[in-house]
């Protein structure tokens, strides 16, 4: 079978591309050479040398030989391939510069990818999170570069755009260990990829001056989200975080537990729910007696410990709008480098305090919100017990050092939320402070995000949030004079008693409360109907 163009150029290996660098660089020496009139040996090229006196890691190191100079390039011999690129990347900025201009014909994917990833390379001082960043970046061009590493630049049209977003969408995930049951790759991961490779071949034109630039498409086929997690999914969700199992096939009250927060000896108040589907049960008959116990079908004591961080990530994400990404690397102590929870002041900084909030996705630093302080205030006290740093960890106290992804497939699909991910969560709780009465802008500051933002993306329209506001009194129906009456929406039976008014016995019993304290153990003031006189008799004196 004979293989395409593009394949055989991506399969070459890197070093024939400084070989013919080379060549190119050595016939303009050459002709400068004899345009100057100059006689004498034939000038060499540059090439890669060893040097013993100077090793790395115990071995020789490379370095770049080009008229009598050699420059270090900080690599073993070990790493031949990386010193080959990094030849070739050096003899093309050259070649080009002395150009003036660079040719779409003559110019490969795969070199333009190393010229960007060899720019983008982070200093020797970096961080962790500067190494990671870059590492993700290598990854994603790594894709772009298997697939249309051989083909220049003026052939990359729509055509080959569309063939490779269908050729990533037929490929498994990589972050899966089996590939028959691994999800594909989506459309937005594949248009991710090709954005990383349109801002390469800017960066390589805003320096080398491209003759053309393809216009690559890589917007997103996104749709606006329709799904919108109610109070009820949510409540579902925190359940299935403490091992009950959701049962859709049921029909009939479901049982919710509120409460027991404030102490722990106090017990959960049981709220009943009337709704299709249930908690499932079970039924165990006594062997002796005969008699049938129903009782909830709960997850193993071990299940349960690991699902409490899914519980804190739900609330965290609901009450801060907070992304998975920065929630999993929230810390109660101060950090330069990664966020954290601030109690005494009530502020989660979504981003370490050496860091630019701009850079990358927003993560600015906001006021808690007083549920999230509440919940924010007993995690900080059981994980202070044993000397806790993370606030989402799993049950030994380490850190989760990845995304929360098989804990929240498991406890959503207890919840009987399949299609629930996490950043519902995000949309969730804007969405829910927008029908709470909160403003666009109160609600931007509370999540960090901005005005724009919101309005575009994050704000879901939902008619049951309007007919609650309504009934709760938000929206004030509009009173006519004569020709309409109109019910007061506080009249609602649903709604009467939040609505009603306090009866007398409740207020003479709060002002029982509220008197002031009395009995033989309080002095009471000298109380005296007539002023004092002096006695008289012999005592007066």
């Amino acid at each position: 079978m004979r293989k395409s163009s593009q394949g055989k150029a991506a399969d070459q290996p890197r070093g024939n591309l400084a070989e013919r660098l080379r060549e190119a660089m050595g016939a303009q020496l050459r002709l400068a050479m004899g345009a100057a009139g100059k006689t004498g040996p034939k000038a060499l090229l540059p090439r890669l040398v060893l040097r013993k006196d100077r090793p790395i890691e115990g071995e020789p190191g490379i370095s770049i030989l080009f008229c009598g100079r050699k420059r270090a390039l900080g690599l073993p011999e070990t790493q031949m391939a990386k010193a080959e690129t990094a030849l070739a990347l050096a003899l093309m900025s050259r070649e080009l510069e002395d150009d003036g201009d660079a040719c779409a014909a003559k110019i490969t994917i795969a070199e333009i990818i190393d010229w960007h990833l060899d720019q983008r390379k982070p200093a020797m001082n970096r961080s962790e999170r500067e190494q990671r960043v870059h590492d993700r970046l290598g990854s994603r061009l790594g894709n772009v570069r298997r697939i249309l590493g051989g083909s220049t630049v003026r052939k990359l049209d729509e055509r080959s755009i569309t063939q490779y977003v269908n050729k990533r969408m037929s490929e498994p995930h990589k972050q899966y260990k089996n590939e028959a049951e691994a999800p594909r790759v989506s459309d937005a991961t594949a248009r991710s990829e090709l954005g990383d490779l349109k801002r390469a071949i800017k960066a390589f034109h805003r320096q080398f001056k491209l003759d053309w630039v393809p216009d690559i498409d890589d917007k997103r086929r996104r749709t606006r989200r329709n799904y919108l997690l109610t109070r009820n999914g949510m409540a579902r969700v925190l359940m299935a975080s403490r091992g009950y199992v959701w049962d859709p096939a049921a029909d009939g009250w479901h049982v919710i537990l509120v409460g027991g927060h404030r102490d722990r000896k106090a017990k959960f108040k049981r709220v009943f729910l009337r709704g299709k589907g249930g908690w499932k049960t079970e039924e165990d008959v006594d062997p002796e007696t005969g008699v049938k116990t129903v009782r909830y079908v709960r997850r193993t004591r071990k299940t349960v410990m690991h699902r409490r961080a899914v519980a804190r990530l739900s609330l965290l994400g609901v009450y801060s709008g907070t992304r998975h990404n920065a929630m999993i690397g929230l810390s109660w102590v101060r950090h330069p480098g990664r966020g954290c929870i601030d109690v005494i002041h009530d502020t989660i900084h979504r981003l370490g305090y050496g860091e630019d909030p701009n850079e990358g996705k927003p993560r600015h630093s906001s006021v808690m919100r007083p549920k999230l302080s509440f919940f924010a205030d007993i995690w900080l006290n059981a994980d202070r017990r044993h000397g806790i740093a993370a606030v989402i960890h799993r049950p030994d106290g380490t850190p989760f050092q990845s995304l929360i992804q098989e804990l929240w497939w498991e406890t959503v699909a207890d919840a009987g939320l399949p299609n629930l991910q996490v950043h519902h969560l995000r949309h969730a709780g804007i969405t829910w402070m927008m029908h709470d009465g909160k403003t666009t802008h109160e609600t931007a500051e509370a999540m960090g995000l901005t005005v724009q933002t919101i309005e575009k993306t994050y704000r879901q329209p939902s008619l049951a949030a309007q007919r609650v506001r309504r009934r709760w009194g938000y929206h004030q129906v509009a009173k006519g004079w004569d020709t309409v009456d109109i019910v007061d929406p506080a009249d609602d039976a649903y709604h009467a008693r939040m609505n009603q008014r306090v009866t007398p016995g409740a207020i003479r019993a709060r002002r029982h409360k509220q008197r002031p304290i009395t009995g033989r153990s309080v002095r009471q003031p000298l109380r005296r109907r007539k002023p004092m006189l002096p006695r008289k008799g012999p005592r007066a004196s």
